[in-house]
């Protein structure tokens, strides 16, 4: 227990210094601030990943920052269950956008089947490393609010069953939706391509459709300084035949 709080907490220690030190070093110079910090804590009634349940309620606090296209962030989620059977996930994306395209590198670190959660074991057994590319047609095209996405594991834990890599990927198409200011309405197909049983998102092998869903989420400023995003999402898993429901309550600085 002890040991995923002060991974947590070494987190947000880590991302605050550098931040602070930033901003220090623009007042010094008489410049404007050019980082920009995100701050965000996020409660859901069900942690889901790429149409897979995860874990029931949980908290995900995230730190970051971004400047001039490039974004450093740290996200983490618990069940508050500290014992074995509890989940634990901790997350670091480093990004770069541009133009509407997106490329990332994330290591993810997560609770294995075994009820382990070990981050600073053998990277191979308890990391996953992964690319991402992405690209969002609204920033071009203020009617077509769709965005694609194509990821893939290129080191750590997804092995097959004989143990060589994987290489899992995840390929996802979005439509996200206004409707008078009112809410937006989300939309998410997401398939996978897998070998060797590598269970990461469906355990078949080949091309499966492995996430549909449907959400509506809305976002309330107050006094431009915090904003409280509510969301609800209805998940369908075609390739294991699971569906989940997710209610989120996320605050964000």
């Amino acid at each position: 227990m002890k040991t995923k709080i002060l991974i947590i907490l070494s987190l947000f220690t880590c991302g605050t210094s550098g931040l602070f030190a930033a901003e220090r070093a623009d007042s010094l110079s008489g410049s404007k601030p050019k980082v920009k910090p995100e701050l965000s804590v996020d409660l859901v009634s069900a942690n889901t990943w790429r149409g897979s349940y995860i874990a029931g309620f949980s908290v995900q606090p995230a730190l970051g920052f971004s400047v001039e296209g490039f974004s450093l962030e740290a996200w983490g989620s618990t069940d508050l269950n500290f014992s074995k059977g509890g989940y634990t996930e901790v997350d670091w994306t480093a990004s770069y956008s541009r133009w509407g395209a997106t490329i990332s590198i994330v290591d993810y670190c997560w609770t294995n089947a075994d009820g382990v959660f070990d981050y600073f074991g053998k990277y191979k057994d308890n990391h996953y490393l992964e690319l991402g590319v992405g690209f969002d047609f609204g920033e071009w095209f203020s009617k077509v609010p769709i965005s694609l996405g194509a990821n893939v594991m290129l080191y750590g834990a997804n092995v097959t069953d004989k143990g060589e890599q994987a290489y899992s990927a995840y390929f996802n198409i979005d439509y996200n939706q206004p409707i008078r200011n009112i809410l937006t309405i989300d939309v998410s197909v997401g398939a996978a391509l897998e070998r060797g049983n590598a269970a990461l998102y469906s355990g078949n092998n080949g091309f499966s459709v492995v996430c549909t869903s449907l959400g509506a989420s809305k976002t309330f400023n107050i006094k431009d300084k915090i904003n409280i995003n509510l969301a609800v999402d209805f998940i369908v898993n075609p390739a294991t035949e699971q569906f989940c429901f997710a209610a989120k309550a996320g605050f964000s600085l």
